[in-house]
């Protein structure tokens, strides 16, 4: 088959080329996903220990895929695609959502940002936004849906809608309110608040994806237009000298989600249910779906290659 019929052919059209979906995972290429920032700023452990001591600052703009999901239905929809109760839903509130199949094996999960009324984003691996895509579009919902694919599935000379920091540490809060020009007030754990970073207005998510939840720690995933992706970063990097803000790469960011508990990412359950045909025909065979691996992969023997980072699925 030629590179171009590949490209075209479904995931359900794969697995049937292939014949059997173990075959299919365990042959995928193991390549490292690719990224605007390296693996390292400085060295992986002192930006590890930066959110502990001092603070930390990541670039997430580039790894994690945003859908967003506005329309009547959008409650309805979550509710019925996933294991969370939406009983205290409301905007400027987010949750860890776990979506999962009608026999209730897991598809995947992602952060749900609320948005606004009946407006919703979800941020995170690209199966659980793949997933709510489809039911959305088939299962009759009144809901339209934008995607904001991560940069590496970006049409040539594209680019994100937003950009996306994350800041972490004891001075994180010390720092903000310095790029910001005055204090914060106080925001409760997976809460949303709005305030401005060198005069450019953002919308961040109180929370902790490295280290833990204390006193003197704080977590903000900050975000606004792409346009202002630099003027912001820089004012934090400014606010940030005086503080000892560190920044971290690749390898120091992926080990935070297992400091703090955050579960890690299944390979989808969807590659042999007789009912999901219709889902894997729906899926290109190779998007996210089809290019997993399940195969362990040998440790790198460097760690400093620029522009690079990992994300492997657990089997």
């Amino acid at each position: 088959m030629d590179e171009e019929t590949k490209m075209r052919e479904s995931l359900e059209a794969k697995l049937a080329r292939v014949g059997d979906p173990l075959r299919m995972l365990r042959r995928a290429p193991a390549n490292r996903f690719r990224f605007d920032y390296p693996d390292q700023i400085t060295n992986w452990q002192d930006e590890q220990a930066a959110w502990r001591t001092t603070a930390v600052l990541f670039d997430q703009s580039h790894h994690m895929t945003d859908v967003y999901f506005t329309g009547p239905d959008v409650g309805r929809l979550l509710a019925e695609s996933g294991t969370n109760s939406f009983a205290t839903w409301a905007p400027n509130k987010a949750k860890h959502l776990v979506t999962c199949t009608e026999e209730g094996r897991m598809i995947g999960t992602a952060v749900l940002f609320g948005l606004g009324e009946n407006e919703v984003s979800v941020v995170g691996p690209t199966a659980t936004a793949n997933w709510l895509t489809y039911r959305a579009e088939t299962q009759g919902y009144d809901v339209a849906v934008v995607r904001d694919e991560r940069t590496a599935d970006q049409p040539p000379g594209g680019h994100r809608r937003l950009f996306r920091f994350e800041i972490e540490g004891p001075a994180a809060r010390a720092i903000l309110e310095k790029a910001h020009g005055g204090p914060l007030g106080p925001v409760r754990f997976f809460g949303m608040t709005s305030f401005t970073l060198g005069g450019r207005p953002v919308r961040a998510l109180s929370h902790t994806m490295a280290g833990v939840p204390g006193a003197e720690s704080m977590g903000m995933e900050i975000w606004g237009p792409w346009e202002d992706h630099q003027p912001c970063w820089d004012a934090l990097v400014s606010a940030g000298e005086e503080f000892g803000l560190v920044l971290g790469g690749a390898l120091a960011y992926y080990t935070g989600g297992i400091e703090s508990g955050y579960a890690a990412q299944p390979t989808p359950a969807i590659y042999t249910a007789p009912e999901l045909k219709g889902y894997r025909e729906w899926l290109p065979g190779n998007g996210y779906e089809g290019k997993l691996s399940a195969t362990p992969r040998r440790p790198s023997r460097t760690i400093t290659r620029p522009r690079t980072t990992s994300a492997t699925a657990t089997w």
